[in-house]
């Protein structure tokens, strides 16, 4: 029989190991290991041939440093955490070891196939954070690896869109300008919304963070009417519902 420690060294290696994986295949193959601003701009590159409306800036894209270190300070800090939570953190180590795996192989996944792997990257993330907030005990240590979980996560679900939209380009599918745009429209006030019914709640204001941070970045590279409009009223409804629960709070 397998026991917990055991378990425990092996989730702790299996984790090493495939964020090693990931940082190597994202940054390592090109040859920009070391050097993260050619990482970025070539990540970001591959959406500017199918451009759409949902397109952000370009400087968008170095959210994936903040993935990166957070992945690192993740590995790292294993090695130091409590035994407290190891039952529920070796399952979320398998399930986040699954994430960087997947995120692994979606450079070398054409368009099309690539939200197939972004979508499995989301449910692998979206598991390891519903079992990140049933954590009977919450050790600092955890709350950064939870922190790692959300921006990963929220990430993740602007990808899939983003490549979504970059497949639908691919193939000329167009429902027409402002069409276009209005859809646009609604899948950002979706994001908000998928922020404050299900995370806001939980106070995880890092996923909050993330999806503004995609908001401003896709009205610079797309500065229409429609599209400033729908950024500028996603974040005052954001505004409306942080300063609306500090209220309830108090």
């Amino acid at each position: 029989m397998i026991t917990l420690p055991l378990k425990t060294f092996f989730r702790k290696t299996i984790v090493t190991c495939t964020f090693l994986v990931m940082l190597w295949t994202n940054l390592g193959i090109s040859g920009n290991l070391g050097d993260f601003s050619k990482e970025t701009a070539e990540d970001s590159s591959m959406y500017y041939s199918y451009p759409t409306y949902f397109t952000p800036a370009p400087y968008t894209f170095i959210i994936w440093g903040a993935i990166y270190l957070g992945a690192l300070v993740y590995v790292i800090i294993q090695f130091f955490s409590k035994h407290v939570n190891d039952v529920h953190m070796n399952t979320i180590g398998i399930l986040i070891s699954l994430a960087y795996l997947v995120n692994a192989i979606t450079p070398f996944t054409p368009i099309g196939y690539s939200n197939i792997a972004v979508l499995f990257l989301f449910l692998f993330l979206l598991i390891s954070y519903l079992q990140a907030i049933r954590l009977p005990k919450i050790s600092k240590h955890d709350i950064l690896v939870k922190l790692h979980i959300v921006i990963f996560l929220a990430w993740s679900i602007v990808a899939l869109v983003l490549n979504t939209f970059q497949w639908l380009s691919s193939i000329h599918f167009t429902l027409g300008t402002i069409t276009d745009q209005i859809i646009v429209f609604l899948l950002i006030s979706l994001l908000s919304l998928i922020y404050s019914t299900f995370f806001h709640p939980k106070r995880n204001y890092a996923f909050m963070g993330v999806i503004v941070w995609a908001f401003i970045g896709i009205l610079i590279q797309n500065p229409t009417t429609i599209i400033a409009l729908a950024v500028l009223l996603n974040m005052a409804y954001l505004a409306w519902v942080i300063f609306s629960f500090k209220s309830i709070k108090n």
